[in-house]
């Protein structure tokens, strides 16, 4: 499972529900992009996600639903109180 980080600006943080007590709280940053409300969330691979990346794997992105949906993919540094 990859590990949530805090995304600069962040305007929400979103905690597990009771029923997954197993779950993290994650935090998310609402943007706008093309006047349309988006969330964004920081994450970074754990050991083993990054080792199979530099060995040249990819990261698979599954969605829920029927819909295919626009996504937006945008790298950020981390500063040093987001590490």
């Amino acid at each position: 499972m990859m590990i949530p980080r805090r995304i600069r600006g962040a305007t929400h943080r979103w905690g597990a529900p009771d029923s997954m007590p197993d779950c993290v709280t994650v935090s998310a940053r609402q943007e706008e992009h093309d006047g349309r409300a988006v969330f964004a969330l920081a994450y970074e691979p754990n050991p083993e996600q990054l080792a199979a990346l530099n060995a040249g794997g990819s990261i698979i992105l599954r969605l829920w639903g029927t819909v295919v949906p626009h996504a937006l993919n945008v790298e950020e540094p981390p500063k040093e109180d987001e590490q």
